[in-house]
């Protein structure tokens, strides 16, 4: 049985695993230490103030709910100093281990990319065969929450890693100023945008409705040029649209 948790960054143990690995370092011959003896000298070793903040209750096999702590790595390792430097010690080493595989999984740029590739080609045969349809859009969906840019891809060519906000294509740019590109106008705002970063552009491989395309993205130090562009074309489209009505 396992206590340890993850509560959002933070990861705890249950009093009930600290009796556990407690009476698993006792001798032979030795008593074994109550849960309830242990609830006791928590307010001696904590404090009466400070104890309460990680009270909670566990069922138990008869359904009844009982008392018990649920303790960060900090007040765990106190409780377990009161017994012996070697129980802390193993405390210490459990929540530890713990917080290691808490920590977010990161995988390569390549794994992604072929990642994606591989729900792709799914989604393509899945959709193809009309046999699972349910499946092919939760498929289909997955490809459209941007997964690649979500997990720090795209893959420069050269393998450079452009993560987070740094490297961008130019609709992207153009989004986060809270810039629309109409539609139609998507193609000229692309060459325009190449045209004059020419030297700055680099190709990389992304997800564009749910399929890998080589797309151009541009480093932070474009990006104030490239939003004056796609206003330029915004402010165009609108001044065609209000002319268009007033005609």
């Amino acid at each position: 049985m396992s206590d340890l948790v993850k509560i959002g960054a933070a990861v705890t143990m249950s009093s009930l695993e600290i009796v556990d690995l407690i009476n698993k370092s006792r001798k032979e011959g030795e008593a074994e230490l109550a849960h309830s003896d242990f609830l006791k000298k928590v307010h001696k070793v904590l404090g009466e103030s400070v104890a309460g903040n990680f009270s909670c209750y566990y069922t138990a096999s008869n359904g009844k709910q009982n008392p018990c702590y649920r303790f960060p790595k900090r007040e765990s390792c106190l409780m377990a100093m009161s017994y012996s430097y070697e129980l802390q010690a193993a405390v210490f080493d459990r929540m530890t281990e713990l917080e290691d595989a808490s920590k977010p999984k990161t995988i390569s740029p390549e794994e992604a990319l072929e990642f994606a590739k591989v729900m792709t080609a799914m989604y393509k045969e899945l959709s193809e065969s009309g046999l699972h349809p349910a499946a092919a859009e939760m498929v289909k969906d997955l490809l459209h929450n941007n997964f690649l840019q979500s997990i720090g891809v795209p893959l420069i060519s050269g393998n450079t890693i452009a993560s987070g906000p740094k490297i961008l294509g130019c609709v992207e740019i153009a989004r986060r100023a809270g810039l629309r590109i109409p539609d139609g106008y998507e193609q000229s705002f692309g060459r325009r945008v190449a045209d004059k970063f020419r030297n700055k552009a680099r190709d990389v491989e992304r997800l564009v409705k749910g399929e890998i395309r080589r797309v151009k993205v541009y480093p932070e130090e474009c990006f104030d040029d490239i939003e004056d562009i796609a206003r330029l074309i915004v402010e165009f489209h609108n001044a065609q649209t209000k002319d268009s009505e007033d005609f």
